[in-house]
């Protein structure tokens, strides 16, 4: 498997992953996006929303130079098979962090095989966390799952998006509730349970299998705990 160093510190790959990054909004928001906001749409994403996260869309495959994102003949993961980046089509992700563009990712909704999510090269490590909840920590197993309840219930919990390349588990205050919803796809519950240090009876499970079912779930269980 090739492994690729951490570049998100690196100031050539992070104008290159910002620029991207902003190509990709504006092919989100320009002409022929029809399909694309449908879809976001069908699945219960907000304008604001998308707007707020910097979502983009990647309408066409795409390669770039790895050298030119800044890495080096040296990095172990550039060989001669291995000399491009690969953007596949599909919905843009970037990860930010304080201003800062950790990761950015590209998630491709029709791919049937293999897992959907690609985490352009050079991105960060590490688990997502979007928001500040106290109370209640929800762990989606699937990034647009995560995307979708921090939408309705940012005021509620945070949200976590955990990265099974990463061997320490986020930091959980004590006291706090933990809703755990793998992926449908590709629940992988046990595995995941392990690499955050969750266990039962310490957190809830929910399974589900459309989104509209996943909100109201969330929602009656924020209900039923009067919080």
């Amino acid at each position: 498997m090739t492994s690729w160093p951490d570049m998100s510190r690196n100031p050539i790959w992070r104008d290159k992953a910002v620029a991207f990054s902003a190509r990709s909004r504006s092919e989100l928001w320009g002409k022929h996006n029809e399909d694309m906001m449908a879809w976001f749409f069908l699945h219960g994403f907000k304008n604001l929303f998308i707007r707020d996260m910097l979502l983009g869309w990647n309408k066409r495959p795409k390669e770039r130079r790895a050298e030119n994102w800044g890495f080096s003949q040296a990095d172990s993961a550039l060989t001669d098979s291995v000399s491009n980046l690969f953007f596949p089509p599909g919905i843009v992700i970037p990860y930010v962090v304080d201003r800062h563009l950790e990761k950015l990712m590209i998630y491709t909704p029709e791919k049937t095989t293999g897992d959907p999510l690609h985490v352009i090269p050079g991105s960060a490590r590490g688990h997502m966390v979007f928001g500040k909840g106290e109370k209640n920590v929800v762990i989606a197993g699937n990034i647009l799952h995560g995307l979708l309840l921090f939408q309705e219930f940012s005021s509620d919990m945070a949200v976590i998006v955990p990265d099974p390349k990463t061997a320490e588990p986020p930091e959980i205050p004590r006291g706090t509730r933990v809703i755990y919803v793998p992926d449908p796809a590709a629940p992988q519950t046990e595995t995941l349970s392990k690499i955050l240090g969750v266990a039962p009876p310490s957190h809830t499970l929910l399974t589900f299998t459309t989104v509209d079912e996943l909100i109201k779930k969330i929602d009656s269980e924020l209900e039923r705990h009067n919080l």
